[in-house]
């Protein structure tokens, strides 16, 4: 390597892995001996064994070579399947099933060390962020893939607590992604959702997935009907939807469909009968017609038809002025952050948090991932203190220097995080 210098020509060179959330390719002058497999190829049951070698370790966790065009990792304190992984009353699936539970191994750094070799399984991956997350021990049952779970809202799946968040509850059920079950959700109850904790055995629903963005929305509670398949969608047919979420100057409508609807930056624009120029915000109750699907995005592109029924706005996070729908440009790569504030998306009152994702996600080109931004809140002395974490790839890849920036200390940890979210934009 010493002997390399800018502006050199190597030729033949050989591309070793690919990093899907940070674009870093790293290639070699060596060739294999055999092709790396690729990442649709994988096995996310969490029992077909790999031979994993250590390459890295950091504060995320421990990389592992598996022969795969991208690297797994052993994430930090989630190493080893967790002891006992059902209760005595489970819910009714028909079995024990694969969900379950990762903890930690004790002393990971003695016991693998850098180059050491060890059978490890693939739990999880989302081949939008080339993300594969893996554990040293089997599931009790083999996984499903996204594809082939019930994403119709009705039928019960067992799933088993993996983390409480303020997001929500992260649930495994034993499929390629995690679970989420929001606390966005308009049946939700927050404090269901804190009697949860890591490892209770839970029955949820599966109600909307996305392969493209790696996300699975779960629910406590079986809807009324089932949802439809995406190919079910009839184009040009006017659908009831649901707002669910307003950002990056589109709105998210849930049409009781197994993925979202997404009314883009391209919609035709739409003024009442009152002429006066409408909002949607989370909660309004709109008429649309599918127009496309969007595989890409996994979502079908929607025409809005009619605002049938709003919500009130003035407290809300964020609306979206239709009339202001707008065609995104390459330009939005270089906006600056009041530009962002003013855009199309109208802030009622400062969501911090949402400002910072936007403008992190508009710099870097892309979706972001569960490491590009990371927030850590303290309990003390009655206060929230919370530091947020941006993680900054290096020119190698895989090291990535973490910007941390405090909050102020209050009483409510999301009003620390919001600080937080502040000092660093």
């Amino acid at each position: 390597m010493e002997s390399l210098q800018p502006g050199m020509i190597l030729s033949p060179v050989f591309v070793e892995t690919k990093q899907q959330f940070n674009g870093t390719l790293i290639v070699s002058t060596v060739r294999r001996s055999y092709p790396r497999e690729r990442m649709e190829a994988v096995a996310a049951d969490g029992v077909t064994q790999y031979d994993g070698i250590v390459i890295k370790r950091n504060d995320w966790g421990t990389y592992m070579d598996i022969g795969c065009e991208a690297p797994g990792l052993l994430l930090a304190g989630q190493e080893r399947r967790f002891g006992k992984f059902w209760m005595d009353s489970e819910p009714q699936t028909g079995g024990q099933g694969p969900a379950a539970l990762l903890s930690a191994e004790e002393n990971i750094a003695r016991k693998l060390p850098l180059g050491a070799c060890s059978p490890v399984y693939v739990w999880h991956k989302s081949v939008r962020s080339g993300r594969i997350y893996l554990g040293l021990d089997p599931r009790p049952e083999r996984g499903t893939s996204l594809d082939d779970l019930a994403v119709d809202g009705v039928t019960p799946i067992a799933g088993m607590v993996t983390k409480n968040s303020d997001r929500g509850v992260f649930v495994d059920v034993g499929c390629e992604l995690l679970g989420l079950v929001s606390r966005k959700e308009m049946d939700v109850d927050d404090r269901s959702l804190d009697k949860l904790s890591a490892g209770d055995v839970i029955q949820v629903y599966a109600r909307r997935r996305s392969a493209a963005f790696g996300r699975l929305a779960l629910g406590l509670i079986a809807e009324s009907r089932p949802r439809i398949k995406a190919s079910a969608v009839i184009a040009d047919v006017h659908y009831q939807g649901v707002v669910v979420s307003v950002q990056h100057g589109s709105a998210f409508i849930d049409i009781h469909c197994e993925v979202t609807g997404v009314l883009p930056d391209t919609a035709p624009q739409y003024v009442a009968k009152n002429e006066q120029s409408p909002t949607l915000a989370r909660g309004d109750r709109v008429l649309v017609k599918p127009l496309t699907f969007d595989a890409s995005m996994d979502r079908w592109r929607l025409e809005l038809i009619e605002v049938m029924s709003q919500t009130y706005h003035e407290h809300g996070p964020s609306v979206l002025h239709v009339t202001q729908i707008q065609s995104q440009t390459a330009e939005h790569k270089h906006l600056r952050m009041d530009s962002v504030i003013g855009g199309t998306v109208k802030m009622t009152s400062r969501n911090y948090k949402d400002l910072l994702q936007s403008w992190i996600q508009v710099r870097l080109g892309r979706s972001l991932s569960n490491t590009d931004i990371y927030y850590d809140s303290q309990l003390a002395d009655g206060c929230w203190r919370a530091a947020v974490m941006l993680a900054r790839p290096s020119a190698e890849g895989f090291d990535q220097d973490l910007l941390t920036f405090h909050g102020q200390p209050f009483p409510k940890k999301a009003l620390s995080e919001q600080s937080a979210a502040k000092q660093a934009l």
